[in-house]
C-alpha cells in the first residue's frame, strides 16, 4: 500500500524539507504547530498537536476545534 502522507521527525520542518515532501510524490505533510487554519494552501505544513499520555478526556476534547463545551465529557481514571 503506497504511503500518500508525511510526519516531519518531531515536527521540526523548514521550506526545504517542505519541498522535499512535495517532491518526493507525497500528497500533503504534518509538522507541530499552533495555527488552525488548514487547507489547500498548507497541504505541506498542516499543524497537528502533540498530545501526551497525561492528558485527561477533557484536556484532550479541548484541543479539538468544534468541541468548545467539554463539561458534559465523562470522567475517566486510568488505572495502571
Amino acid at each position: 500500500m503506497p504511503v500518500l502522507t508525511f510526519a516531519y521527525p518531531f515536527g521540526a520542518y523548514d521550506e526545504d524539507s517542505v519541498h522535499y515532501a512535495h517532491d518526493a510524490g507525497y500528497i500533503a505533510a504534518m509538522g507541530l504547530g499552533a495555527d488552525t487554519l488548514q487547507g489547500e494552501r498548507n497541504l505541506f505544513y498542516l499543524y497537528r498537536r502533540e498530545i501526551k499520555a497525561s492528558y485527561d478526556l477533557q484536556t484532550f476534547a479541548s484541543f479539538l476545534p468544534w468541541q468548545t463545551d467539554v463539561s458534559n465529557l465523562p470522567m475517566v481514571t486510568i488505572v495502571p
